[in-house]
């Protein structure tokens, strides 16, 4: 494997959460997590040259400290840049009773607890991450958000899909294409209803489905 080519993008920047434990009690702690942010950027940081990750674990990964790490990048980047967003931790899907509407969250250490939930602060709404970098003035050509959590399709309407082949000679111009646009991608876990794995433990720890495939990978 060999490192992304230089001048692709003048800087790559990027948030990182992967929560194991919850504030409040009533939530099933999970195994992988916080490992699997520290490994991701650390690998995006040696292979891609991923600068200055802002990485959230655990009791760091609060709504308020969400909100300042992406001003923060909202500081630092420019049109020419890639922004990285990685959450790690329990996701869920909810349905309007009166107008059917779907929407998922991902949960923040400070998420209420199940036995007195509400749709306030501690969950972040996964459909409303590209707005939340606009507000913050987040301006990077590319953004690219990996969602590791139950229910993340939910967090993605598909415009544009690459086939398995992405060697065809139409699936590397359509590509060349995307590249050479601004764009927001999205990488989920798994589909809008369904649950996923957080991997396996052992002695040489686990990942979670998609950090552990991104993370091999590279």
């Amino acid at each position: 494997y060999q490192a992304m080519p230089p001048g692709l993008y003048s800087n790559i920047w990027g948030i990182f959460v992967g929560i194991t434990n919850y504030q409040a009690a009533g939530y099933n702690g999970l195994l992988n997590a916080t490992r699997d942010a520290r490994d991701l950027s650390r690998t995006l940081e040696e292979v891609c040259g991923l600068r200055r990750p802002i990485l959230l674990l655990d009791g760091q990964a609060t709504h308020r400290a969400l909100e300042e790490a992406f001003a923060e990048i909202g500081r630092r980047d420019s049109q020419s840049d890639l922004f990285v967003f990685h959450f790690s931790g329990h996701g869920f899907g909810v349905e309007s009773k009166d107008t059917g509407t779907k929407a998922g969250y991902m949960l923040l250490h400070d998420a209420p607890p199940p036995d007195n939930f509400n749709l306030g602060r501690g969950l972040l709404n996964m459909s409303l991450l590209q707005r939340m970098a606009e507000t913050a003035g987040i301006d990077a050509k590319h953004q690219l958000y990996l969602l590791d959590c139950c229910y993340s399709g939910m967090g993605a309407r598909a415009r544009n899909v690459l086939t398995r082949d992405i060697a065809s000679d139409a699936a590397q111009a359509n590509l060349k294409d995307m590249l050479s646009q601004r764009g927001n991608y999205i990488i989920t876990a798994g589909g809008a209803g369904q649950p996923v794995l957080d991997g396996p433990s052992g002695p040489d720890g686990g990942y979670g489905l998609l950090s552990g495939f991104l993370v091999r990978t590279l």
